[in-house]
């Protein structure tokens, strides 16, 4: 999810190649809103500056052609339902502006690079205090693809996947772990433990059975997906796990936790005794709490009295056993 940058959700400038041959799905990219800080390019400046910019396509508007990449199923809104002057732009920095396209004449003339992509208000529950989580009345609920299907039938705790890219099992980083799956039509989840990306294999820590072609993504609730970082009719606390696999919840809020709005963020569901390790997502300790109760708060400052930098935080809880899990931080 990309919402109220003051550039763009995602720029794929020509030539761009450290962002390349990608599949973006279920992203909502909302009220970005330019800021010409680089008063050195004309463009930005005389056209751009305060436009509700989402993507930045470079000055031919083709770029995402040659950069491999490919959007589907995602929402780009601006800000004024139906005005989709600028959601997608594309013009040269130095001046030279190529026409103004809408997201519907990329749909139409670049479907391998775009489609079934909407523009319409996610109707976020506060986008203005930084709360993207779906409103009950939002029509990203259940609008999502699942991001990876099945390769063959089968059965237990290794599965293949046309696609493992769009999954995470922890990287080995201290206290950090896996994703959590789901498979279209059940209702039962599994942590991921293991990836191996060249075989496109998913190492599960308990078994599942599933028929070939079988969509695959994260824990959702409802019949499909949402399109959107928050799945609506699921809690929107941080899922966490011990080492012996039983799934528990640390409540993590407001998450993200915004410096500008917010006092400290509240841990609750904590380890009685225990102490709260705030890791960087590089595995560096940040900040460590203790504890005697089942919650904590946290100012958002370092063991140095610091404010941390924006980011993803990683969360463990050590007691008699160990809780882990995630914390967006917004400056």
């Amino acid at each position: 999810m990309f919402c109220k940058t003051d550039a763009f959700g995602v720029s794929a400038a020509t030539g761009t190649t450290n962002f390349t041959d990608n599949v973006l799905k279920n992203n909502i990219l909302a009220r970005s809103r330019f800021v010409a800080n680089d008063t050195r390019w004309t463009f930005y400046v005389n056209d751009l500056a305060g436009k509700y910019a989402q993507l930045m396509l470079g000055n031919t508007g083709d770029a995402v052609v040659g950069n491999g990449l490919v959007f589907h199923n995602n929402d780009v809104f601006g800000s004024i339902p139906g005005d989709e002057s600028f959601v997608i732009t594309n013009g040269g920095r130095n001046g030279t502006v190529a026409a103004q396209r809408v997201l519907s004449w990329y749909q139409t003339n670049r479907p391998a690079q775009f489609s079934s992509n909407r523009e319409v208000d996610p109707l976020f529950v506060n986008a203005a205090t930084n709360d993207y989580n779906l409103s009950a009345s939002s029509p990203m609920i259940d609008a999502g693809v699942f991001v990876a299907k099945t390769v063959g039938a089968g059965s237990g705790t290794s599965i293949v996947v046309d696609d493992a890219g769009y999954f995470y099992d922890g990287y080995s980083i201290p206290g950090e772990v896996g994703d959590l799956i789901q498979l279209q039509g059940q209702t039962d989840t599994a942590r991921v433990t293991g990836i191996n990306y060249a075989t496109k294999t998913l190492t599960l820590n308990q078994s599942l059975t599933w028929t070939s072609g079988l969509g695959v993504h994260l824990a959702y609730a409802g019949s499909s997906p949402d399109i959107g970082a928050y799945e609506y009719g699921l809690s929107t606390t941080t899922i966490t796990t011990t080492p012996g696999g039983a799934e528990v919840r640390i409540l993590v809020y407001p998450n993200p936790f915004n410096f500008s709005v917010n006092n400290t963020v509240k841990f609750e569901n904590l380890m009685a005794n225990s102490e709260v390790f705030v890791y960087s997502i590089t595995g560096e300790l940040v900040k460590n709490i203790q504890t005697a109760a089942a919650t904590a708060e946290w100012d958002g400052r370092d063991n140095n009295g610091d404010k941390v930098s924006r980011g993803v935080y990683l969360l463990v809880n050590k007691g008699d056993t160990m809780r882990r899990g995630r914390l967006a931080v917004i400056n």
